[in-house]
């Protein structure tokens, strides 16, 4: 839920982290990095990076 918070919302790191139930945004953080390798903000910003425009 939050990969697709931080894909589709320009909510604060802060605020998805409560949004999923963490109370601190430290730990959900140093959680999302274990899972993924990333930090909430790195994969915010591959996430934008790599949207592609489509030509008709």
């Amino acid at each position: 839920m939050a990969k697709d918070m931080l894909r589709t919302s320009k909510l604060s790191i802060e605020r998805i982290a409560g949004d999923v139930g963490y109370a601190s945004t430290q730990y959900f953080c140093q959680l999302f990095y274990q899972k993924t390798g990333m930090t909430p903000s790195e994969y915010r910003a591959m996430e934008h990076n790599s949207i592609t425009p489509i030509d008709n």
